[in-house]
Parts: C-alpha cells; structure tokens; sequence
C-alpha cells in the first residue's frame, strides 16, 4: 500500500502545480489517496497508537574514517556516510560514558557544552535509528521560532503531527548526495491526513549549514487543504536571499 499511495501522491503534487491540469482526475486522485490513508491510519492506530512516546534509543552502529580526504563514517554493511555540519546528533564513548553531539567539520564533533572530540581512526561512533526518519530530521532541523509557527499553522488546518501521511525531506536527499556543500535550497512535501480533511504542505527552504553565528535562514510555509483554504507562514532571520 506505501508504494502505490507514495505514486499517487507524487502525481497528486504535480498534477496540483499544473494550472492546466483536469480538476476531474485531481478530485478522483483526492478520494484514492483519502481512502487508502484512512485504512492505513485505522492499521497504524491499532497497531501502536497506545505505545509510549519515550522509547529507548536504537542506535545503527558506526566506524570512523578518513577517506579519499573525506571524512565518513561506514556501517556493518560498508556503506558509507559522508559527514558534513548539520544538526544531525551523533553519540559516542567518552570516559566510560555515552556522551552526544554534533559533528562541527574537518573530523571534529562538538558536545552541547563546548568540549570538542577528535575520533580515531576506526573510533565507534553510533545514530539514534530515529534521526533517519524523514519528518524528525525536518523538525530537528527548524529554528526554535520556525517551528513553533509551523505547529501552530498546523492547529489552524485541525492537524497534527500525529496525522503526517507522508514527508519528502529534500534537504535530506540533499544532504546525504551533496558532498561538502554547506548551502541548500530547494521544497520539502508533507502531507497530513484525518478523517475529515486533507492537507499539503510545501515547505520552501534556504540553509548555510555551517555553525558559524548569524547565518541566514529562511523557511516558507504554504498550506493548501482539500477544502481550497490556502495560508502561508514565513519565517526568516536576514533578508539576503
């Protein structure tokens, strides 16, 4: 069911950009995707709707590596991870504990109160399973400010986190193809659904992800129900796009 609905959302997206496209095919694709969504979230509800929201972490092991003058980190499989600065955590053991950070670039990660690590070569290095999901990472990735204004658009259009359908992370995509590039753009896709209604988000964004102070960001909110209601949020800290 994921892959057909993950189709017909692709087509829905760009058939919804199209101002010539027939309203006859986007209202039948509306009542496809609304009728295989609610089944799937009448399974997921019944299934893990009653489970806690703190679960314990579940890390995907790592080693640390410089390689081809990139520094990566390679799993079990030999898959590689370029790193690059980002607001991805990363944990690790330092004197007999688990200790979390970022990674800041050239081979150096920083902890939350300033104290850097240099791994060694072939040094452990572990990701909580849940930075792969796509909507975290958007979510985690947002100022403070940008995303309180996003959840309260949400509460506008009577949806929730819980109600996410779906969510293309284009920063994601970027981020893990993109080696050694700190500036991104480009639209992420996110689609809520509840048994009353249907929204589509399309989330403009502009990032230098480095952690240099006062860098620009810019975040574009447009939310478009299937009800025709359409309102956007804006959130930007410079104006030098």
């Amino acid at each position: 069911m994921d892959s057909v609905l993950t189709d017909l959302k692709r087509r829905y997206i760009r058939l919804k950009n199209d101002v010539s496209a027939p309203s006859a095919e986007l209202e039948a694709l509306e009542v496809y995707i609304k009728t295989l969504t609610s089944q799937k979230r009448r399974t997921e509800r019944t299934k893990g709707h009653n489970a806690g929201n703190d679960e314990a972490p579940f890390y995907n092991e790592y080693t640390f590596h410089f390689r081809d003058n990139h520094y990566v980190l390679v799993d079990s499989k030999g898959e590689s991870l370029y790193l690059t600065p980002s607001h991805f955590e990363y944990v690790w053991h330092q004197q007999g504990k688990l200790v979390s950070g970022r990674y800041e670039g050239d081979g150096v990660f920083v902890r939350d109160n300033g104290v850097r690590y240099i791994p060694e070569e072939n040094s452990v290095m572990l990701i909580d399973q849940k930075q792969f999901d796509p909507y975290y990472i958007l979510r985690k990735e947002l100022d403070p400010v940008a995303l309180q204004g996003f959840e309260y658009n949400l509460q506008l259009h009577d949806v929730s986190h819980r109600d996410l359908i779906h969510c293309y992370n284009s920063l994601l995509e970027q981020l893990l193809n993109r080696e050694n590039e700190t500036s991104f753009q480009g639209v992420n896709f996110l689609t809520f659904q509840t048994d009353e209604h249907f929204v589509l988000v399309q989330h403009h964004f502009k990032r230098n992800l480095t952690f240099e102070s006062g860098q620009p960001v810019y975040d574009r909110f447009e939310f478009t129900t299937d009800k025709g209601k359409r309102t956007i949020s804006l959130y930007t800290n410079a104006f030098r796009f």
